[in-house]
């Protein structure tokens, strides 16, 4: 039978009507695999997914399918943002079979939960060059029971190749150079539209925060420029949603047009900390404008309590972007008079057909002014539209509220406050980061998620490195004591709970039940790479503390994976800028609150003195001195960008 209805997690709740007998991931549910020696089916998706949708309603909703899945499998559902671990595993499993990794992602195990075949998603007929599921199911079921020796193989090929053990950087004392890191990245750009690669096009905002980084540090223009240019073409494209604000998890052509609809937390998180550095950088009110907006967007409709829920779907009505896109008559309708004027600022793109449009600003460069011109001016127009909207059937929301991601919030909060010296931007870091040291579970380990009251699940690496970093952004901004201590006795918690080879500590935390393999991670996904973000924290509370076992713990972490990061610049973005502030000595500033305009830049670490005291340290490639005033001059002595 179906046990989904007893989870918390809405994906799974999606899947709980379904007449395949999903499982959740347990031992139990293991163990009767075992038993009665069958394959299993582990489908792993997320509740905003719009193609773990169209499988769902194909596939897993047709009583035939349900029949052959319950007849020759134990099948079993996964939340990928419960369970991190399992999705980066068999994901993994996957990619290292010769196939493209995405969701739902659906993964044959044998009955010792090996994994020894797996695909995306798989239609309903043969189409798009691919089998049908059904097709799928029946041949695995074949070779399960008469090519079972070609399976073993596979399972043991995987298991030779996985990373379950950081691999030995044969490079250690490999030089990484700044400017080669830039060129390296800068190869990867997109000329035209701004951002890197082609389509499906990506924020990619760890590297655009590198090169900001770089500007600050060379002076290059063309670094800063790309960063402008990505921005501005993302807010004038439809990855931003120019009616409520906030932005789409990715755009599926080149020139962020067409969006994927689903909004993620970390997306926005991400996306509106670079933003706001390159505002200081490059002050246009556009930037801030859409900031304000975004941010009223996802406190609207994503809040609980001080903290902020996961995702919104991108499908609404069984259709996806049903909820985003326009047709003629309705915008006629809506803005009556002021429609031509409309049309001169804002550009209409067809979405799969001629009818529905989805609004985007000018993308001609003769044009594109009068967007940007038009951001205030518009906003009447695009009030009108929002509350026609606001009418419709909404999306479904992931009522989750997930540790990392949250804090990922808090972080971009304070560096709101520092370019803005804005007090609520602090007071909202302030009161998100109590509401997650409430995630604390009292036995030396955090969870993971809470839905509405009742929290639940293991805190995985990435969700204690956010935290800790959180936590000592908010330091120093408020120079709480206590938050030190905190940042201080969270590390602890992390050696203990995880294991640490070759300067990386594992996914997750050490389990001695664990069904999957211990393993490390150092590249980036959706979010940083956790450790690159433990290095910088070590970093930070070297110069925070004086205590050098934590500067040394950092260092160690980047010597061990700078081979690694020479050879994966792109896949390892997050790396660079612990990596080159370990390296040039980094840059300490610790003064006065007004002076938090010169702590924006990335990489640099700010602490607010006392009250009464009126001299400003300023450390720099192991070098302090005091300064009375002219901060601006001592800072471009050393050659520091700060505007």
């Amino acid at each position: 039978m179906n046990t989904l209805a007893d989870s918390l997690s809405p994906y799974l709740l999606q899947h709980k009507d379904n007449p395949v007998h999903w499982q959740q991931w347990n031992e139990e549910v293991l163990k009767m695999a075992r038993e009665k020696q069958k394959p299993i089916i582990v489908s792993i998706g997320y509740s905003t997914c719009h193609w773990c949708h169209v499988m769902a309603h194909e596939s897993f909703e047709d009583q035939t399918t349900a029949d052959i899945m319950n007849e020759y499998y134990i099948s079993i559902k996964i939340d990928r943002e419960e369970r991190r671990d399992l999705d980066h595993y068999f994901m993994n499993a996957v990619q290292l079979m010769g196939v493209s990794g995405g969701w739902p992602l659906n993964v044959f195990l044998t009955p010792e939960a090996k994994p020894f075949f797996g695909g995306t998603y798989f239609p309903p007929e043969p189409k798009y060059g691919r089998p049908s599921w059904n097709q799928i199911l029946i041949s695995v079921h074949r070779a399960f029971n008469e090519r079972n020796d070609q399976i073993l193989t596979t399972v043991n090929n995987l298991e030779k190749n996985f990373q379950n053990k950081p691999k030995q950087n044969k490079n250690s004392e490999a030089e990484l150079k700044l400017t080669d890191a830039f060129e390296s990245l800068y190869k990867y750009i997109d000329h035209e539209n701004g951002g890197f690669g082609t389509a499906p096009k990506f924020p990619s905002t760890m590297a655009l925060k590198f090169f900001i980084y770089y500007y600050s540090l060379t002076g290059d223009q063309k670094a800063l420029d790309h960063v402008t240019k990505s921005i501005d073409k993302m807010i004038l494209g439809g990855i931003y949603d120019h009616v409520g604000g906030g932005f789409c998890r990715y755009s599926v052509d080149s020139k962020w047009q067409i969006p994927h609809f689903e909004k993620m937390l970390y997306d926005h998180a991400l996306i509106i900390e670079i933003i706001a550095i390159l505002y200081k950088f490059n002050p246009q009110e556009r930037y801030w404008e859409v900031i304000g907006k975004s941010l009223i967007f996802f406190d609207s409709y994503l809040r609980s309590g001080s903290l902020l829920h996961s995702s919104i779907d991108a499908d609404s009505e069984g259709e996806e972007g049903k909820f985003y896109s326009w047709n003629l008559e309705e915008l006629h309708n809506i803005l009556g008079e002021d429609f031509d004027l409309f049309k001169k600022h804002m550009s209409l793109v067809p979405f799969e057909d001629d009818l529905h449009f989805i609004i985007t600003g000018k993308s001609n460069i003769e044009e594109v002014n009068l967007s940007f011109e038009s951001f205030k001016s518009r906003a009447s127009q695009m009030n009108r539209l929002a509350d026609y909207r606001s009418k419709r059937i909404w999306p479904s929301i992931d009522n989750k509220t997930i540790l990392a991601w949250n804090a990922l919030m808090v972080s971009t909060y304070c560096t709101l406050f520092r370019i803005s010296e804005q007090k609520d931007y602090l007071e909202r870091a302030e009161s998100m980061l109590d509401s997650l040291l409430q995630f604390d579970t009292g036995k030396s380990h955090f969870y993971r998620i809470k839905v509405k009251d009742t929290f639940y699940g293991d805190s995985f690496l990435e969700d204690y490195s956010l935290l800790i970093h959180a936590v000592l952004q908010v330091y120093q901004l408020n120079h709480n004591s206590k938050l030190l201590e905190k940042s201080k006795d969270l590390i602890k918690v992390v050696e203990k709970n995880f294991n640490y080879s070759n300067g990386l500590f594992s996914f997750a935390m050490i389990n001695e039940n664990k069904q999957i393999p211990m393993f490390y991670d150092n590249l980036d996904h959706s979010i940083l790479n956790a450790n690159s973000v433990m290095a910088e924290n070590y970093r930070i509370l070297g110069f925070l503390t004086d205590e050098t076992l934590y500067s040394a713990k950092s260092e160690e972490m980047v010597n061990a994976n700078k081979g690694f990061i020479a050879h994966n610049i792109f896949s390892m973005a997050s790396w660079l800028i612990p990596t080159f502030e370990m390296e040039n000595g980094g840059l300490y500033i610790k003064g006065k609150l007004g002076l938090t305009q010169f702590a924006a830049h990335p990489g640099v670490i700010f602490e607010q003195k006392e009250k009464g005291i009126q001299e400003n340290e300023v450390c720099f490639q192991n070098s302090c001195h005091l300064v009375k005033d002219k901060m601006e001059e001592s800072l471009a002595l050393h050659g520091f960008r700060y505007s």
